[in-house]
């Protein structure tokens, strides 16, 4: 499912700030608050729209599933034998034979080295990080005796889209109306959606299975994690001899997050060497509300100051592309093997909709004048296994390359991953402990902001992941 769609950590430049209004000093947009002012009278106009920060079209990042699956860098869609096949394919779930409980744990840390080829802009390094439960599930095999055959049915949760983010920019001081202004910007976003995900797999033939996963999207049901995202102006105009500060913000919350789609999975076990996988996501729409909140505060050097804000709540969708994921194992040994993925997602199909309208999310124009490409991933992995009489001790690793969405061309990323564990047989039960770290780089990937052609940026991502699974 989603995760598929940037092979662990794909990024969907999206902004919830598309078609947001400039604000104009001294003026309410319908349904605000009336301007409070203080202080005597200032010689200075503010020239309207150049104080608001520019719009922001930035990532939401799936973070992916599971410490099994990053130690092998995603490459996952023949192996899936691990309860978060509910989100790689639905049909893996085939493979495992006892009850059994899991939770994931992940960290993301993101640095961002901008670049800028024009004297107009002073950009930085921004760090981020994110951090939460990242997957948990229970799983079920059992016996249909009317059809003869074996299923497995889980409940899951997961962790679908992480939405936190940091930017900031300062402007070259500019002539505007006779003075300066000087100005810079901070972008900062946090939140998650997340699923709840039933899953069931049923063998066809010994070697054949097939299954599917009815994933239920919504914002976070954890506290503190709500989906929020402020972009704020810091601003200074100085005109002849007097000089007006102030902050210019636009700040929204999004809630009430609903979707639904269906992922499918097959997999087949051609002979004791040979595993191929084909998983389907198919395209969804995510229905949300947005609440969104803009103010202007000001203080002049004769003490006026000045503030207005408006508020407003309205409903928009997001629909999602198509995702396929074709694999194949090769079992070198009964301990050793190795896996390759490749996959397709149809950003062509990618848009934002509000007001009955439908915009690109990478920069905000009319749907159909700026196409996205589509985009393609691929990776290997490989683990074998150290046996002993009361544990087994995995080694993994992976390698990838991925194209994530881009105005133009696509960006492309580099990446490899490392993963280990340990299984321990405690009398009726096994407890399973894996944990994985995950690194991505590319260059050159295009500014959040979408007018500004000069800007570029070098991102560096890492991942690490525990998880702990209890088989019954």
């Amino acid at each position: 499912m989603q995760k598929k769609y940037g092979l662990i950590v794909f990024t969907v430049l999206l902004s919830v700030s598309l078609c947001r209004q400039a604000h104009a000093f001294g003026h309410n947009k319908p349904g605000s608050s009336s301007p409070s002012r203080s202080g005597g009278s200032s010689s200075v106009t503010l020239p309207p729209s150049e104080l608001a920060p520019a719009p922001v079209f930035w990532a939401l990042i799936p973070p992916g599933s599971g410490a099994r699956a990053l130690g092998f860098a995603g490459t996952f869609t023949a192996i899936a034998d691990d309860a978060t096949a509910a989100s790689w394919n639905p049909a893996g779930l085939i493979q495992l034979e006892k009850p059994e409980v899991s939770a994931v744990y992940r960290f993301t840390h993101v640095t961002l080295d901008n670049k800028s080829s024009s004297d107009a802009f002073k950009v930085e390094e921004n760090p981020y990080q994110s951090q939460g439960l990242n997957y948990a599930s229970g799983v079920m095999p059992f016996y249909m005796k009317a059809v003869k055959k074996n299923a497995v049915f889980s409940v899951n949760y997961q962790e679908v889209y992480d939405f936190d983010q940091l930017f900031t920019i300062e402007y070259a001081p500019r002539d505007l109306s006779g003075g300066t202004l000087e100005r810079r910007q901070r972008f900062t976003q946090e939140g998650f959606i997340e699923a709840f995900t039933p899953a069931l797999a049923v063998e066809i033939t010994p070697r054949v299975a097939v299954g599917a996963a009815l994933n239920l999207y919504m914002d976070s049901i954890f506290p503190d994690r709500e989906i929020l995202n402020k972009n704020r102006s810091i601003f200074t105009f100085t005109r002849g001899g007097e000089t007006v500060t102030g902050v210019s913000e636009e700040s929204a919350e999004i809630s009430d997050v609903e979707g639904v789609n269906v992922t499918l999975g097959a997999l087949a076990h051609l002979n004791q060497k040979v595993t191929v996988g084909l998983a389907l996501d198919f395209p969804w729409t995510a229905d949300s509300t947005e609440t969104e909140v803009t103010r202007l505060d000001t203080v002049s050097s004769s003490g006026k100051t000045e503030s207005t804000s408006t508020a407003k709540r309205s409903a928009f969708e997001i629909d999602f592309p198509m995702y396929t994921s074709l694999g194949l194992v090769l079992h070198h040994t009964p301990n050793w093997y190795t896996g390759f993925d490749v996959s397709y997602v149809t950003w062509s199909d990618f848009a934002f909709i509000t007001g009955g309208q439908k915009f690109n999310p990478l920069d905000g124009t009319p749907f159909g004048v700026n196409d996205i490409d589509d985009t393609w991933s691929v990776k290997a992995g490989t683990e074998y296994l150290y046996m002993y009489k009361d544990k087994e001790i995995p080694l993994r690793g992976g390698i990838m390359w991925e194209q994530r969405p881009s105005l133009g061309s696509p960006n492309e990323y580099l990446g490899f991953s490392l993963g280990s564990g340990i299984g321990v047989e405690m009398q009726d039960r096994t407890v399973i402990f894996d944990a994985a770290y995950s690194f991505r780089y590319a260059e050159d990937t295009r500014s959040p902001l979408a007018s500004e052609s000069d800007l570029s940026a070098d991102a560096i991502e890492h991942q690490f992941y525990l998880s702990a699974i209890m088989h019954f």
